[in-house]
């Protein structure tokens, strides 16, 4: 009875089965479309955020070579100024 009442109402919408072949097109094109979405979305969503984390990952690196670079510099300078210090004291 159901299968009648769906055939029936489909023959009333479209008598030349257009509205069939649109909705098969349609479904085709849909599962074209959705089925690698659905199984590649999530892969390239997780390796988009593994990027974005290693680009904060490299900022941060980055960042500590510039502090550790500047903190070697800091002490080179002190122990300079620290020996010069000794040397005009010892001068005297």
């Amino acid at each position: 009875m159901l299968r009648y009442s769906t055939a029936r109402t489909e023959f009333w919408l479209s008598p030349g089965s257009t509205l069939r072949a649109v909705l098969r097109v349609s479904l085709k094109l849909a599962l074209l479309i959705g089925l690698p979405m659905l199984i590649l979305g999530p892969v390239v969503l997780l390796l988009l955020e593994g990027a974005a984390a290693s680009a904060s990952l490299a900022t941060i690196a980055a960042n500590l070579a510039a502090l550790s670079a500047s903190l070697i510099l800091a002490v080179i300078g002190f122990a300079v100024l620290a020996a010069l210090g000794r040397s005009l004291l010892r001068s005297k």
